[in-house]
């Protein structure tokens, strides 16, 4: 499921639902990169339904893509929780095999 972040405030809800893996991304409107890689996410959201993937504007949540634990220079930054916890994080456009490691 892919849920596009509308307020700072659902943030920290989200991370807590009952989904097994939460991807963050930090995108903006103007990559091209960020594009090609959310081709490649929605073929993996077509596989797996125990994923959501919550999409975060960089530019429109600039302090939240500044948080210690994110620090997101450049984007596309993608950043994968389980029960509540990071356990990977990457930097960068990824096609569909490395996405699915």
């Amino acid at each position: 499921m892919l849920k596009v972040l509308g307020r700072v405030e659902e943030f920290n809800s989200l991370l807590h639902q009952p989904h097994e893996s939460i991807l963050i991304k930090f995108a903006t409107s103007w990559c091209r990169p960020c594009h090609q890689l959310q081709t490649n996410i929605n073929k993996i959201l077509a596989e797996r339904t125990d994923l959501l993937v919550v999409e975060v504007d960089a530019e429109k949540f600039s302090e939240l893509a500044q948080r210690p634990e994110f620090r997101v220079q450049s984007v596309p930054a993608l950043f994968l929780f389980r029960d509540g916890k990071m356990i990977k994080e990457n930097r960068g456009y990824l096609n569909t095999e490395e996405l699915r490691e």
